[in-house]
């Protein structure tokens, strides 16, 4: 976080100049931990179909995880799942300090979606490695375990943990009915489905718009790859980008977009003509 906001073009950019103290740092710290204690229940409200991602990533990663410590492929011990769990937290709660400083302390009220997405990149990626290592450790000391349990003490225990421990009794008890789950899940929050990225990326390349401006920006780059064209002028085209994020030239040719491009492909201008 020091970093982030003492670097000069951060400070200036979402913090105005205004730089860091004791108070805001610590404010921004307590801050962190408590965003992060309740982004659980926010994605909930907003994104829950990443449980259902996180479900299917923990039954299916479990099967993989299992396989791999029975063939002796992984010799890892999984022996601190504890202090994963508080690393990865302190992890994501270090991701969130820059944004809720210069937004939630600082006042900014343009910041960038930027931070966010990495946020939200960071919290599946690190929060899969956690189920993952929670696994590893569980089968580990379900080996254990069944290794110990004899007939006199349980046999019911050692059915159980068989379940567990073995691939095909796994695949038929945990992982068919999971992703029944799953299934009943999605159509459950079927209108989350629609707002979802992947869908919007389905439906734009289904709707033609993908391939569309697919064909207009392939004229542009005929044009703009001509080294024997030095000002180049291009079409309007439709600029339905879906999830795209493309940024176009534009009639003012001194438009900073206008100018990266002269840059870029070293024309002398770039103009929609």
């Amino acid at each position: 976080m020091i970093i982030n906001v003492k670097s000069p073009g951060h400070n200036t950019r979402a913090t105005g100049g205004i730089g860091i103290n004791l108070e805001t740092f610590t404010q921004t710290i307590l801050n962190s931990f408590s965003q992060e204690i309740t982004a659980p229940i926010d994605y909930l409200a907003k994104a829950p179909l990443v449980y259902i991602f996180f479900l299917v990533a923990a039954v299916v990663g479990y099967l993989g995880m299992l396989k791999a410590i029975k063939n002796e492929k992984l010799e890892f011990k999984f022996r601190y799942p504890l202090l994963v769990i508080i690393t990865i937290f302190l992890v994501n709660s270090a991701m969130n300090t820059p944004r809720i400083y210069a937004v939630d302390l600082m006042g900014v009220t343009d910041a960038s979606l930027g931070p966010q997405v990495v946020e939200w990149l960071i919290f599946l990626l690190s929060w899969l490695c956690v189920i993952l290592y929670c696994e590893g450790w569980l089968i580990n000391n379900i080996r254990k375990s069944q290794a110990s349990v004899t007939l006199s003490n349980a046999k019911g225990l050692k059915s159980y943990l068989g379940v567990l421990i073995d691939e095909r009794k796994y695949r038929y008890a945990v992982i068919f009915p999971t992703l029944i789950l799953c299934l009943l899940l999605c159509y459950f929050w079927r209108s989350n489905v629609k707002d979802s990225f992947a869908y919007q990326a389905f439906i734009y390349v289904k709707s033609g718009q993908a391939a569309d401006y697919k064909e207009q920006i392939a004229e542009y780059m005929e044009i703009l790859l001509d080294d024997s064209i030095e000002e180049a002028y291009l079409k309007p085209i439709n600029n339905e980008q879906g999830p795209l994020l493309h940024w176009t030239v534009v009639e003012d040719e001194n438009n900073f977009v206008n100018w990266a491009y002269k840059e870029f492909y070293r024309k002398k201008k770039v103009v929609i003509k």
